[in-house]
């Protein structure tokens, strides 16, 4: 698989493509502990004799807490590039174990989750400067298929090891590993800004100037009409990946898997590394923006059929095509993000901080509606409702496009 992707990175499609190596096993390596910390969170809650109720609504305000913070860090980091936003990252990342350890009340978890939303976004807007930074606008899709790959594989491996670690409750020792594997990141963070010196971007770096409350809002009104569509597509993405996190487990012990229960949640996240190897391929072939809503819209549809199948292999295919078409539309919305912000990159704070809100938007949307859905009709019959909304949803944006410059949406 890694051999297929470096062929594709071959050829000048990066400046120096080892970059893109070193970002890669950092982000892995980063999703280890980030995969640690999402597997032990409620465990840590639930012992606290916390409701299933009173749990979403912990998990739901580092969402809220993400969206929030996605206008104030427009104001607040201007002019920060990819290294500010990674090393603050780390520092927020340090600190969350430690308050995850000691929390024992509501407000304390919800604050600590609220630490949890905010260092996501400093992940995701640093990995955003880096690409628009160091990779060619026609990789775009490349690179961010790549960086799917390496997040993917860490919360593939995370989860199954920590299965077997943890038997009846959270020890510290899960906490220390945690540690470790964000230590190992940042030593590979240090690593690639060695690399960097000398290297120039492949994009002119540009003063900008700091807006105002009042400015930065028309802005983003502005904006967040032109790119609305690619927008909607992220936003619905993130509640399909919601409603997964949330009633996978819960439906594989009803399918009654046993020690198989985790083949529900392999089998939606094993294509997102297949189609992370071939979506920067298809984006050089197709428009990026028909190449998303066409895979949403065929995703979709084959999740609509959630609902009629009772065989548990069924059940794994249906989950496993329909996650093999959404896969391709995350990235290749993402390069569209990535494009509009080399031709404008004045306003690459902006750009950044609605992709993030609608991914916060997501994400608080997601688990409160699947768990509605579930309560009510059952949590197959909640997957076909979704994949129903996906399939007119895609058809809608089929026959609209972002409002940015032409030669970007007709890539």
């Amino acid at each position: 698989m890694l051999r297929n992707v470096h062929r594709k990175l071959s050829g000048q499609a990066l400046l120096n493509r080892k970059l893109i190596y070193v970002l890669g096993f950092m982000v892995f390596f980063w999703s280890l502990y980030d995969s640690t910390m999402a597997y032990v969170t409620p465990l840590l809650i639930s012992e606290n004799n916390f409701s299933n109720l009173m749990l979403g609504v912990i998990y739901s305000s580092s969402s809220v807490a993400g969206a929030t913070f996605d206008f104030l860090i427009c104001k607040i980091f201007k002019n920060a590039q990819f290294r500010r936003y990674f090393l603050i990252m780390f520092v927020i990342c340090s600190i969350y174990p430690l308050l995850l350890w000691h929390a024992s009340t509501f407000w304390f978890y919800v604050f600590v989750m609220g630490l949890w939303g905010i260092y996501f976004d400093f992940y995701s807007f640093g990995i955003f400067d880096f690409v628009s930074r160091h990779v060619k606008k026609e990789h775009y899709a490349h690179g961010f298929g790549f960086i799917q790959i390496f997040r993917t594989c860490a919360f593939i491996i995370g989860p199954l090891l920590l299965g077997f670690l943890i038997v009846e409750d959270v020890r510290w020792e899960i906490m220390a590993i945690g540690l470790a594997l964000l230590s190992i990141a940042f030593m590979i963070f240090l690593f690639l800004l060695h690399r960097l010196k000398g290297i120039e971007p492949m994009r002119e770096e540009k003063k900008q100037r700091r807006k105002n409350f009042l400015v930065e809002l028309i802005l983003w009104r502005k904006l967040g009409r032109r790119i609305t569509p690619a927008l909607l597509i992220t936003f619905f993405i993130l509640v399909i990946d919601a409603f997964f996190w949330t009633l996978g487990p819960l439906y594989s012990i009803e399918m009654g898997l046993g020690e198989l229960s985790g083949l529900f949640i392999i089998a939606y996240t094993i294509p997102m590394i297949i189609t992370g190897s071939i979506v920067g391929k298809l984006a050089l072939r197709f428009k990026k923006f028909k190449l998303a809503t066409v895979n949403l819209i065929v995703g979709s549809l084959v999740l609509a059929t959630f609902m009629f199948w009772e065989n548990p292999v069924a059940v794994i295919a249906t989950i496993f095509i329909s996650s093999f078409f959404t896969g391709i539309s995350y990235p290749a919305i993402n390069s569209i993000y990535t494009e509009y912000i080399s031709e404008k990159p004045s306003e690459e704070n902006e750009i950044e901080g609605l992709e993030d809100f609608s991914v916060n938007l997501g994400y608080v949307v997601g688990p409160v509606s699947a768990g509605f859905i579930a309560q009510y009709f059952g949590i197959q019959v909640a997957f076909s409702v979704l994949g129903c909304i996906g399939v007119l949803l895609g058809t809608v944006l089929f026959f609209r496009k972002p409002k940015v410059a032409k030669e970007v949406v007709e890539r």
